[in-house]
C-alpha cells in the first residue's frame, strides 16, 4: 500500500509515469503496478489480497483496507485482472447464498444480481467506457490472435515438438512447449492445491490463518484462469508465491508459521 500510494502521488504531484504507463492524456493509459511494475501481474495478485483483508480485519479496518485496495485494482486498468475479481467473487457470492437457502439470502442475491446489471447497462452506455475499450481494442485483438494454434502439430501436442506459440496466451504457449501432458499435470496441479488449501481454510484454527487460506483459495483460481489471457504461468512474481502457498497447502503437517503465531497471532478463529 505504502509503495503504490508513494507512486500515485508521484504521479499526481510530479506528473512521474509508473512503469508500462504512456504520457497520452488519457487516465486509462497510466497503469499502476504496485511493487511488480506490472499492472496484469498486480491485479492477479489483488486477488489474494482483497479476499485476505476482508476476512482478517473488522468493522472500519476493513472498509479501509478493502476500498484502498479495489481502488488499486481499478488504476491497473487491467480488464483480465478486474473481471476474474468480478466473476470469483460473483461465484463465491452465488455458491455461498444457495447452499444457505434461505429465503431472506436469495431475496438479497437477486437484488445484488439485479443491481449489478443495472451498474453494468449504465457502463456499457457510458461515453467513457466506450471510449476505454476503443483504447484497449488494440490489446484486446493482439490477446485473441494469440488463440490462433494452426501452428500447432499433432508432434506438439504430443509434447515432441516444442513451438513458441500462443504470445500472450498462457495456456497456449504450456501446450506449445509440453503438449497435452504438460497442459494435464499443469491443470492437476492447480487442482489439486486448489482442493488443498480449501481443505486448510476449513480447518483453520484462528483468524488469521482462515484469511490467508481464503485469500489463497481465490489467489489459485485466478491465476489459473488468468492463463488463458495472459502469460501468468511465467510470470515469476506471481507464479512464485502461487507455489509458496501451494507448498503450504499440500503440506501434511500445519505450518510451523500458523502453529508458533510467527506469522499470525490473534485469538482462535471461532471466539473472536
Amino acid at each position: 500500500i505504502i509503495y503504490e500510494g508513494i507512486q500515485i502521488a508521484a504521479f499526481a504531484l510530479f506528473g512521474r509515469l509508473p512503469a508500462l504507463a504512456y504520457a497520452t492524456g488519457k487516465i486509462s493509459e497510466v497503469r499502476f503496478g504496485g511493487a511488480l511494475d506490472d499492472p496484469n501481474g498486480f491485479a492477479v495478485l489483488l486477488c489474494f489480497f482483497i479476499p485476505f483483508a476482508c476476512v482478517r480485519y473488522k468493522g472500519l479496518t476493513r472498509a479501509g483496507y478493502v476500498f484502498i485496495l479495489l481502488a488499486f485494482l481499478i488504476l491497473t486498468w487491467s480488464m483480465t485482472g478486474i473481471a476474474l475479481f468480478v466473476g470469483l467473487s460473483f461465484a463465491w457470492f452465488t455458491i455461498k447464498i444457495f447452499l444457505n437457502r434461505s429465503r431472506k439470502s436469495v431475496a438479497f442475491f437477486l437484488a445484488v444480481a439485479a443491481g449489478g446489471c443495472f451498474a453494468l447497462a449504465a457502463m456499457l452506455a457510458s461515453s467513457s467506457f466506450r471510449h476505454f475499450l476503443e483504447v484497449k481494442s488494440d490489446s484486446i485483438w493482439g490477446h485473441l490472435e494469440g488463440w490462433d494454434m494452426s501452428g500447432l502439430s499433432v508432434f506438439t501436442w504430443l509434447g515432441i515438438k516444442p513451438v513458441d506459440l500462443g504470445g500472450e496466451i498462457g495456456i497456449i504457449r504450456a501446450i506449445g512447449y509440453g503438449g497435452i501432458i504438460y497442459l494435464a499435470a499443469f491443470t492437476a496441479f492447480f487442482a489439486i492445491s486448489f482442493i488443498a488449501a480449501e481443505r486448510r481454510k476449513k480447518q483453520s484454527v484462528s483468524r488469521e490463518e482462515h484469511a490467508v487460506w481464503s485469500g489463497a483459495v481465490f489467489y489459485i483460481a485466478a491465476v489459473y484462469i488468468s492463463c488463458f489471457n495472459l502469460p501468468m504461468n511465467y510470470n515469476f512474481a506471481v507464479f512464485g508465491f502461487l507455489v509458496a502457498l501451494c507448498a503450504l497447502a499440500l503440506c501434511k503437517r500445519r505450518s510451523v508459521l500458523f502453529e508458533k503465531r510467527n506469522f499470525v497471532g490473534g485469538m482462535t478463529y471461532g471466539r473472536d
